[in-house]
């Protein structure tokens, strides 16, 4: 029996369209008010984004899947990535062990640092048993790669291979990080000329990349997205312009390698990584080259400056985000750190735990199976675009002063990421921006982890210009509150509470959390007894600190009571900020705390009022 076709109505034939003044409207009514204009827009790091969408929000313009670099041909449709991990070469037997058991817990790249190989028996030890010839094999070694090339080349020999079978790449980014290290390792012109060897040398490794750019760096700085992106093609142009005599476009472009840090800003980071694929394309057409003939191999790796000392395991999340937004984007390579990174060396657990992120995401997410996953996100369609405007008008900017190089040392780009650092860094203090484990939602008894220190070269010539400093978003605050668990004297708070029950009790939470996170622990009085009976409890009279929590209009008479007979030796905090506060100060008050005030500022203020402050001070001097 068949059946006879019928027409089928569009799903949502039945319902009417809805029109932006409908949503307008139908906003005015939940709000019950005509002022919605905070309601109808969001800002990330200063790009200002609508928060309602139709399809003509926003011009169309091409899809960043084109412009990825083809993979295998299974994978073809596929939104396919490598999955990376990071191993040092300090101990070279340790590292072939490791290297080994990433690739057996399912890893296809490595990235040695390889600083430490120097000889050919050195490097075949690192190699042993590891057939490089189907992984990834990058090697982040600076001014040693010509070093490292050509001994991959004499090991491909001896194994009877092609040396077109060797995918990866080496790390040599002079110009990246002149920024940061303030001087070239040798001087611009030798720099040049021994990236040029190694870009002449690539015909006989057609899918090695000998040119990496080390985005990562910028926003490890603190960069916004749009200063990452614009600096990023800032570097493309400076290196172009410093090889066109004697390397052709085509050769730079087959051989660019781009590593970009993701970041705690999910959506953001996505539409970061669509948008250099984009911006790579407009870039290419001033040498009148196509995108799609010279893909753009984008390796993610996960931030290093959102990443926390206290309560550490949240990094594992951080990394977990981070590392979805990479693989939304459709970058061809993920690396994600061990959420130890910043105070341990590698170890194998923290390794494992890293690696099992990326398998979480392919094997049970299924992130792998479906190209151009954010396609159709009006959101993020539209912050791609906007991330391609700001940072093309970014870029061309620097390129009208003078360029990459010139900027640098005119210090023209090295204040825009200090100005975008301290936003950052001012949105944390005043908890406007939360991280987790640190400005809230904090262990009143944390683990303490020391940093590890950032490695200089011990031959590294002076700076001859300003340079940019790695960033780290809570350093100050752990620092303090590092500082206040270290003490001898275990320092407490006590929260006086009475009057409004509503007020107190919204006033002692928030004071909890506060107090906390800088490293004191709380103690409360209770709000049944009067003011004057709670200052005579054995916790009160031991505490460090005393905070009174109430409405707003009932502490001026309660502080004038206590001035009056039970003023302590100690600093007196209000949690508010009433409108009294000249008289409360009058009165002896030492600080007030509410929502927006800096923690930071906070912390020190009581850190200086208790003299742990001043005998660190005098330590470190």
């Amino acid at each position: 029996m068949y059946l006879t076709p019928t027409t089928v109505e569009p799903l949502f034939s039945d319902f009417s369209p809805t029109t932006y003044n409908d949503w307008l409207n139908q906003l005015k009514k939940d709000l019950k008010t005509d002022n919605v204009a905070n309601s109808l827009y969001t800002t990330i790091e200063g790009i200002t984004i609508p928060t309602y969408f139709s399809p003509n929000s926003f011009d169309s313009y091409p899809d960043p899947v084109q412009f990825k670099m083809p993979h295998h041909p299974e994978f073809a449709y596929a939104n396919y990535w490598e999955t990376c991990v990071a191993i040092d070469t300090n101990d070279l037997v340790k590292t072939n062990k490791q290297a080994l058991l990433s690739l057996n817990q399912g890893a296809s790249s490595i990235r040695f640092t390889g600083h430490e190989i120097s000889n050919q028996e050195e490097l075949n030890l690192v190699l042993r048993n590891i057939q490089i010839d189907i992984i990834q094999l990058h090697f982040d070694c600076g001014e040693a790669s010509p070093t490292i090339l050509y001994m991959l080349l004499d090991e491909m020999r001896k194994r009877n291979l092609e040396p077109n079978k060797l995918s990866g790449s080496i790390s040599y980014d002079p110009l990246t990080d002149y920024a940061f290290k303030g001087s070239f390792d040798y001087n611009l012109t030798e720099s040049i000329y021994l990236l040029k060897a190694l870009l002449l040398s690539s015909e006989e490794f057609l899918n090695f990349k000998t040119l990496t750019v080390n985005a990562a760096n910028w926003h490890n700085a603190g960069a916004t997205a749009v200063q990452e992106l614009a600096l990023t093609l800032s570097v493309f142009a400076e290196y172009f312009e410093q090889l066109k005599n004697g390397v052709k476009p085509e050769t730079i472009a087959q051989n660019i390698h781009l590593r970009m840090a993701s970041g705690g800003n999910y959506l953001l980071n996505i539409a970061k990584f669509r948008s250099i694929r984009l911006l790579w394309s407009m870039f290419l057409q001033a040498y009148k080259l196509d995108a799609t003939q010279f893909p753009l191999y984008i390796s993610a790796e996960t931030a290093l400056s959102n990443k926390t000392l206290f309560d550490p395991y949240n990094n594992l999340l951080r990394n977990t985000t981070e590392s979805m937004a990479a693989a939304i984007a459709g970058v061809d390579e993920i690396l994600v750190y061990p959420h130890n990174h910043i105070f341990a060396p590698a170890d194998a657990d923290a390794q494992r735990l890293a690696l099992n992120i990326q398998h979480l995401l392919q094997n049970e997410g299924h992130f792998d199976k479906v190209a151009g996953i954010a396609n159709g996100s009006y959101y993020i369609e539209n912050l791609t675009q906007t991330l391609v405007e700001q940072a093309w008008q970014q870029f061309n900017a620097w390129e009208n002063k003078g360029g990459y190089i010139k900027c640098l040392q005119q210090n023209e780009i090295q204040p825009e990421i200090e100005k975008a650092r301290q936003a950052t860094e001012t949105a944390i203090r005043k908890r406007k921006k939360i991280i987790v484990g640190v400005n809230q939602f904090s262990d009143p008894q944390p683990t303490i982890f020391e940093a590890l220190p950032i490695q200089i070269a011990p031959l590294q010539k002076s700076a001859e210009i300003n340079i940019v400093e790695p960033f780290r978003e809570t350093m100050l605050i752990e620092q303090l509150r590092k500082l206040s668990h270290q003490q001898e004297k275990k320092h407490s708070v006590f929260l006086l509470r009475f009057g409004n029950p509503a007020k107190q009790n919204a006033r002692t939470a928030f004071t909890t959390e506060l107090m906390q996170t800088l490293g004191y622990c709380v103690l409360q009085g209770n709000p049944e007894q009067h003011i004057w009976e709670q200052t005579q409890s054995e916790n009160a009279q031991n505490a460090s600190i005393w905070i009174l929590c109430a409405a707003d209009e009932d502490y001026l008479d309660a502080v004038s009571d206590l001035h009056q007979n039970a003023w302590p030796d100690k600093p007196v905090i209000i949690a508010g900020k009433p409108t009294t506060e000249t008289e409360l100060l009058k009165l002896g008050v030492d600080a007030f705390i509410f929502a927006g005030c800096d923690i930071l500022e906070i912390g020190a203020k009581l850190a200086n009022f208790l003299g742990f402050l001043k005998t660190a001070n005098q330590q470190h001097d």
